[in-house]
Protein backbone atom coordinates (compact mmCIF):
# COMPACT_ATOMS: atom_id res chain seq x y z
CA UNK A 1 0.00 0.00 0.00
CA UNK A 2 2.80 2.30 0.68
CA UNK A 3 4.12 1.65 -2.75
CA UNK A 4 0.83 2.54 -4.34
CA UNK A 5 0.66 5.84 -2.54
CA UNK A 6 4.24 6.70 -3.52
CA UNK A 7 3.57 5.91 -7.17
CA UNK A 8 0.21 7.65 -7.38
CA UNK A 9 -0.67 11.26 -6.73
CA UNK A 10 -3.13 12.57 -4.28
CA UNK A 11 -5.68 15.04 -5.69
CA UNK A 12 -4.02 18.18 -4.41
CA UNK A 13 -0.59 17.01 -5.66
CA UNK A 14 -2.02 16.48 -9.15
CA UNK A 15 -3.45 19.97 -9.30
CA UNK A 16 -0.30 21.50 -7.83
CA UNK A 17 1.90 19.89 -10.50
CA UNK A 18 -0.54 20.88 -13.24
CA UNK A 19 -0.43 24.46 -11.92
CA UNK A 20 3.39 24.48 -12.02
CA UNK A 21 3.34 23.02 -15.54
CA UNK A 22 0.89 25.70 -16.65
CA UNK A 23 3.07 28.41 -15.14
CA UNK A 24 6.15 27.00 -16.91
CA UNK A 25 4.23 26.87 -20.21
CA UNK A 26 3.05 30.47 -19.81
CA UNK A 27 6.57 31.62 -18.89
CA UNK A 28 7.93 29.82 -21.98
CA UNK A 29 5.42 31.64 -24.21
CA UNK A 30 6.27 34.97 -22.57
CA UNK A 31 9.96 34.25 -23.13
CA UNK A 32 9.35 33.54 -26.82
CA UNK A 33 7.35 36.76 -27.27
CA UNK A 34 10.00 38.82 -25.44
CA UNK A 35 12.74 37.27 -27.58
CA UNK A 36 10.82 38.17 -30.73
CA UNK A 37 10.30 41.73 -29.48
CA UNK A 38 13.99 42.04 -28.62
CA UNK A 39 14.94 40.92 -32.12
CA UNK A 40 12.73 43.64 -33.59
CA UNK A 41 14.27 46.26 -31.29
CA UNK A 42 17.76 44.99 -32.11
CA UNK A 43 17.05 45.34 -35.86
CA UNK A 44 15.79 48.88 -35.28
CA UNK A 45 18.90 49.83 -33.29
CA UNK A 46 21.16 48.34 -35.99
CA UNK A 47 19.30 50.37 -38.61
CA UNK A 48 19.85 53.54 -36.57
CA UNK A 49 23.54 52.68 -36.14
CA UNK A 50 23.95 52.21 -39.90
CA UNK A 51 22.27 55.57 -40.46
CA UNK A 52 24.66 57.26 -38.02
CA UNK A 53 27.70 55.64 -39.66
CA UNK A 54 26.56 56.70 -43.13
CA UNK A 55 25.82 60.20 -41.85
CA UNK A 56 29.33 60.44 -40.47
CA UNK A 57 30.80 59.48 -43.85
CA UNK A 58 28.57 61.98 -45.65
CA UNK A 59 29.49 64.67 -43.11
CA UNK A 60 33.18 64.11 -43.79
CA UNK A 61 32.54 64.29 -47.53
CA UNK A 62 30.53 67.50 -47.08
CA UNK A 63 33.37 69.05 -45.08
CA UNK A 64 35.88 68.16 -47.78
CA UNK A 65 33.61 69.54 -50.50
CA UNK A 66 33.05 72.80 -48.61
CA UNK A 67 36.78 73.13 -47.95
CA UNK A 68 37.54 72.58 -51.64
CA UNK A 69 34.95 75.13 -52.75
CA UNK A 70 36.28 77.68 -50.25
CA UNK A 71 39.86 77.09 -51.45
CA UNK A 72 38.86 77.49 -55.09
CA UNK A 73 36.90 80.66 -54.33
CA UNK A 74 39.80 82.12 -52.34
CA UNK A 75 42.38 81.19 -54.97
CA UNK A 76 40.42 82.43 -57.97
CA UNK A 77 38.41 85.18 -56.30
CA UNK A 78 35.16 83.64 -57.56
CA UNK A 79 32.34 85.66 -56.02
CA UNK A 80 29.64 83.19 -57.15
CA UNK A 81 31.08 80.35 -55.08
CA UNK A 82 31.60 82.70 -52.13
CA UNK A 83 27.93 83.80 -52.35
CA UNK A 84 26.76 80.18 -52.65
CA UNK A 85 28.66 79.22 -49.51
CA UNK A 86 27.46 82.35 -47.71
CA UNK A 87 23.84 81.52 -48.56
CA UNK A 88 24.31 78.31 -46.56
CA UNK A 89 25.92 80.10 -43.63
CA UNK A 90 29.53 79.32 -44.51
CA UNK A 91 31.92 82.23 -44.51
CA UNK A 92 35.67 82.37 -44.80
CA UNK A 93 38.43 84.93 -44.94
CA UNK A 94 41.29 84.89 -47.36
CA UNK A 95 44.60 84.81 -45.53
CA UNK A 96 46.87 87.80 -46.14
CA UNK A 97 49.57 87.25 -48.73
CA UNK A 98 52.92 86.33 -47.31
CA UNK A 99 56.04 88.28 -48.21
CA UNK A 100 57.17 85.53 -50.62
CA UNK A 101 53.83 85.61 -52.42
CA UNK A 102 54.07 89.40 -52.69
CA UNK A 103 57.60 89.12 -54.10
CA UNK A 104 56.45 86.54 -56.64
CA UNK A 105 53.57 88.77 -57.67
CA UNK A 106 55.94 91.74 -58.01
CA UNK A 107 58.45 89.67 -59.99
CA UNK A 108 55.71 88.70 -62.40
CA UNK A 109 54.76 92.31 -63.01
CA UNK A 110 58.38 93.45 -63.20
CA UNK A 111 59.42 90.69 -65.54
CA UNK A 112 56.69 91.61 -68.00
CA UNK A 113 57.83 95.23 -67.81
CA UNK A 114 61.48 94.22 -68.33
CA UNK A 115 60.64 92.42 -71.55
CA UNK A 116 59.12 95.52 -73.03
CA UNK A 117 62.10 97.64 -71.94
CA UNK A 118 64.50 95.21 -73.57
CA UNK A 119 62.56 95.38 -76.80
CA UNK A 120 62.60 99.15 -76.67
CA UNK A 121 66.31 99.27 -76.05
CA UNK A 122 66.94 97.03 -79.04
CA UNK A 123 64.87 99.25 -81.26
CA UNK A 124 66.79 102.32 -80.02
CA UNK A 125 70.12 100.68 -80.83
CA UNK A 126 68.94 99.76 -84.27
CA UNK A 127 67.78 103.34 -84.88
CA UNK A 128 71.14 104.69 -83.77
CA UNK A 129 72.97 102.33 -86.06
CA UNK A 130 70.79 103.34 -88.96
CA UNK A 131 71.13 107.03 -88.25
CA UNK A 132 74.92 106.73 -87.99
CA UNK A 133 75.28 105.28 -91.46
Amino acid sequence: MLRHRAAGLVGWQFWLLNGFASIVLILGLVNISLYSGNQDLKAEVEKGQRFLNESLKVSQLNSQLIQSLANISARTGDVGIRNLLASHGITFRMPPKTSTEKKQANKGSLSSGNHSKKKRSKTRHSKRKNSGK
